[in-house]
C-alpha cells in the first residue's frame, strides 16, 4: 500500500519529487507507532497523538510535513483502498436524506439555485463514499472528500467552500449530526493583482487635467 501511495504522489504532481520519500516515511512511521494496518485510516486521535510526539523531537516544518502527508494518505486510502459495495437499502436511505435536506432548504426559503447546487454536491459526496450508509458517515468522510477536491480535482478555494457548506447541511439537517475538527487539505486561493495605471498613463491624465485647468 505504501508503494502505491508513493506512485500516487508521483503521478499526482502536487508534491516535489525530492520530498516524496519523506512523505512516505512519515506515513510509515505513524502507522508503525499506531500499530495500524496500512489499509486502514488512522483516527483523528491517532493522528494527533503521532503529531504531538513529533513536536518534541522535530522542527515545526517537519511536523507540518507529516500532517500533510497523513492527509494525503487518508485521501489515498479512501479513494484507492477497498471500499464497501453499496446496497439497495443504503441507496434508499441516501434518497431519504437528500429529500429531507431539500425540505429543510425550502422551509428556510433558500433559492432554487442553492437547492440544485447542494443536491448536486450531496450526490457527488454519496458517489465518493461509494454508497456508504449515511448513518455511518463521520467527519473524517467530509474531510477526505474536501481533500480529494483540493488535491486530485484541484478545484478553487471558493468551490471547495461551496462543497463544504453543501456537505455540512445534510449532516446537520438530515442526520442531525454536528461536524467538528474539520481540517482538510485546502484549495489555494488565487492571488489577484490590483488593476493600476502605469506611470505613463498617470502622467497623461495629469497632462489632460492641467490643460483643462489652464483653459478654464
Amino acid at each position: 500500500m505504501f508503494e502505491r501511495f508513493e506512485q500516487f504522489l508521483v503521478s499526482n504532481g502536487s508534491i516535489a519529487s525530492k520530498q516524496i520519500p519523506y512523505y512516505v516515511k512519515r506515513v510509515k512511521d505513524s502507522y508503525t507507532k499506531s500499530d495500524c494496518l496500512p489499509e486502514k485510516i488512522l483516527s483523528s486521535d491517532q493522528i494527533k497523538q503521532y503529531l504531538d510526539g513529533l513536536e518534541n523531537t522535530r522542527e515545526d516544518w517537519q511536523v507540518k510535513q507529516a500532517e500533510q502527508a497523513l492527509r494525503l494518505y487518508t485521501f489515498f486510502v479512501s479513494r484507492h483502498g477497498q471500499r464497501p459495495v453499496a446496497t439497495t437499502d443504503e441507496g434508499k436511505l441516501w434518497g431519504q436524506i437528500l429529500e429531507k435536506m431539500i425540505n429543510v432548504m425550502r422551509l428556510k426559503h433558500l433559492s432554487l439555485n442553492t437547492e440544485k447546487t447542494y443536491t448536486t454536491w450531496g450526490r457527488q459526496f454519496q458517489h465518493f463514499v461509494n454508497g456508504k450508509s449515511p448513518n455511518n458517515l463521520t467527519t473524517d468522510d467530509i474531510r477526505t472528500f474536501l481533500s480529494y477536491l483540493a488535491v486530485e480535482r484541484r478545484i478553487s478555494a471558493s468551490t471547495q467552500n461551496q462543497a463544504l457548506n453543501a456537505d455540512i447541511f445534510p449532516f446537520r439537517h438530515g442526520l442531525e449530526k454536528e461536524v467538528a475538527n474539520l481540517d482538510a487539505a485546502r484549495a489555494k486561493k488565487k492571488r489577484r493583482l490590483p488593476v493600476v495605471f502605469s506611470v505613463g498613463e498617470v502622467n497623461r491624465i495629469f497632462d489632460v487635467l492641467t490643460l483643462q485647468w489652464k483653459q478654464a
